[in-house]
């Protein structure tokens, strides 16, 4: 049933239905119900000229707090004009007056007039009262039928109860019928649920509702330019199916997510069309593990999570800091979407759908055991020609290798090690950091360590292939040569994001201390070549730590007049220190 042929059917309930019972819309939680009820059925029915009285149930205690909201509601918002007077045929919602008269200690036996003037202020007539949150609120299931049953029975008031109603159904265990198949057995109270409902409520409709639409509508209610994008026909699709993938087609959780995605656009102003989607879906996906119960642990890099994201949308670190801890950093954001870029240049090097023997394995789902076989033994022989197969598909590879060896026994031992000596070979063009960003989630454990183990015999590969021994025994003539070998080898004397932690603190501080002025112009531009363009994502924590040791030291020597120098080398070590102080703010 669409959202307009559920207007159309509630419309005739309140016009013509005779029978002097409730309806029910049943759904599970989060699924649009409200939504739909706020903002399709009430304006629905007020354009003819019907109005609604909406009531949530949730928390309520008991029937008397039902009548006083029930009152209010309608005393503030229905209130009828001074002019009209109280005609004959009109619905007085006596249930309701019994509520409140009790809650307020009063009784029916005043005068006249004064029941008419109250009488006024909870005319029902033409209305239809929606109870909402019927399985949340704190008055048995019972009672709440029982007080439904007056309105519609004895007042003639029109109901809609709102529920998630697998929420009141509980059954004790599965029976089998004479076909064999299987179906549930209600409890007790279950049983005297549905005998009660049978009296009071004629009709339960499942609520499927147009989720397509109420998407693009919460969208468009942020009032966001870089968000409107996503509410055409082809991006609500694609949000479908994300949701549909997660599980989770809560609207609840939909609107959180684009209040964050909102905010964050307005943080950052016009975006580029990928990382605007990147940042859409990448929250979503996030937002989709939030309110299914935990917040999940960061698993990525410094800058991003392809296994966070969804489908080609990593989340972005700055994103997820400021959803879990109200954190926003500006200054990640330019070299998160420049990891981006490196990520997707990566994906277009790692591209494997001409290799018929990858894509066989990469499907193995789809095709025989034979076939699946033969590609793991083709793919064997490539890994002999370090460049036949793209080492950017290694990481994905292994996967699927560590999967196969479960399923089919496939020893991958000799693959492992090619991969491992091609590796070694090409060191240097590789992009070790984007080859190894977390991309495939393994629940059990003993397939997650193989794959964890394969994985690190990959990793040394490349770190063996970096390695080099930098040949300096802190003799200030060497100062010269060093920055050569920098220049040229910029990549191996970083291995490991790491390179003035590499050497001896105290040997560079004496080094330093005996330099001459040329001397330590060029340990400058050692340093420069290395730090100028880095942050704290390009070298480990430890050489900053240095930097503010060889800092502090520095100080402590010109300070305590242990340094006897030529003036200009005194002024070369004083840029030194001005040079020091920015890198560390960079690695900071």
């Amino acid at each position: 049933m669409t959202n307009q042929e559920l207007n159309e059917y509630i419309l005739n309930y309140v016009e013509k239905d005779r029978t002097k019972s409730a309806i029910m819309l049943t759904a599970g939680w989060g699924t649009g119900k409200s939504y739909y009820i706020q903002n399709e059925l009430c304006p629905f029915l007020k354009k003819r000229e019907h109005q609604s009285i909406v009531v949530s149930l949730y928390g309520l205690k008991t029937i008397d707090e039902i009548s006083k909201r029930l009152y209010f509601e309608t005393r503030m918002k229905l209130l009828p004009k001074k002019s009209e007077g109280l005609e004959a045929g009109k619905l007085i919602g006596k249930t309701v007056l019994k509520g409140i008269t009790s809650l307020a200690g009063m009784d029916l036996s005043m005068s006249n007039e004064d029941l008419q003037k109250l009488y006024e202020t909870i005319d029902l007539t033409g209305k239809l009262i929606i109870l909402e949150d019927v399985e949340r609120s704190g008055i048995n299931i019972l009672e709440v039928l029982g007080f439904v049953n007056s309105l519609v029975e004895e007042d003639g008031v029109k109901v809609l109860l709102v529920a998630n109603e697998e929420e009141i159904l509980h059954y004790e265990h599965d029976e089998s019928d004479r076909n064999g198949d299987s179906y549930s057995v209600s409890d007790k109270d279950t049983k005297i649920y549905l005998a009660v409902k049978e009296k009071t409520v004629s009709d339960t409709i499942l609520f499927r509702g147009d989720i397509g639409k109420a998407i693009a509508d919460l969208i468009r209610s942020f009032d966001n330019e870089a968000l409107n994008m996503f509410a055409d026909e082809a991006q609500v699709d694609r949000i479908i199916t994300t949701m549909g993938t997660k599980r989770n087609h809560n609207l609840r959780t939909f609107q959180f997510a684009c209040q964050k995605i909102s905010d964050i656009y307005n943080k950052l102003g016009p975006l580029e069309n990928d990382n605007a989607q990147t940042i859409f879906f990448g929250i979503l996906a996030l937002s989709m593990e939030i309110k299914s119960g935990s917040f999940p642990e960061w698993e990525g890099g410094d800058l991003l999570a392809v296994t966070m994201g969804y489908g080609d949308f990593p989340l972005y670190r700055f994103c997820y800091d400021y959803i879990r801890r109200q954190e926003f950093d500006i200054d990640m954001v330019q070299a998160t979407f420049e990891a981006h870029t490196r990520l997707r240049v990566f994906d277009k090097n790692g591209e494997t759908i001409n290799d018929k023997a990858l894509q066989t394995i990469f499907n193995f789902y789809e095709l025989s055991e034979k076939e699946v076989i033969n590609a793991l033994s083709d793919v064997e022989h490539k890994l002999d020609d370090p460049y036949d197969i793209p080492i950017y598909a290694y990481h994905k590879l292994a996967y699927f290798m560590v999967e196969l060896h479960e399923l089919l026994g496939f020893d991958y031992t000799a693959c492992k090690e090619k991969m491992a000596l091609n590796m070694r070979k090409c060191g240097e063009e590789i992009d070790a950091e984007m080859l190894f960003l977390p991309r495939f989630e393994i629940k059990e454990d003993k397939k997650r360590q193989q794959f964890s183990d394969f994985l690190q015999v990959l990793k040394d590969s490349i770190r063996e292939s970096l390695e080099t021994e930098i040949a300096f025994s802190y003799e200030p003539t060497e100062l010269q040569e060093l920055y050569g070998d920098v220049v040229k080898n910029k990549k191996k004397v970083a291995a490991g994001h790491a390179f003035i932690s590499k050497f001896d603190l105290d040997k560079i501080l004496k080094m330093i201390l005996t330099s001459t002025p040329a001397q330590l112009s060029f340990l400058r531009r050692i340093l420069f070549s290395v730090y100028r363009y880095s942050g704290k994502e390009d070298f480990i924590a430890a050489d900053r730590i240095f930097m503010e040791d060889l800092l502090t030291k520095l100080n402590e020597a010109i300070n305590q007049n242990e340094v006897s120098m030529d003036r200009i080398a005194l002024l070369q070590i004083g840029y030194l220190i001005s040079n020091l102080k920015m890198y560390i703010e960079q690695l900071s």
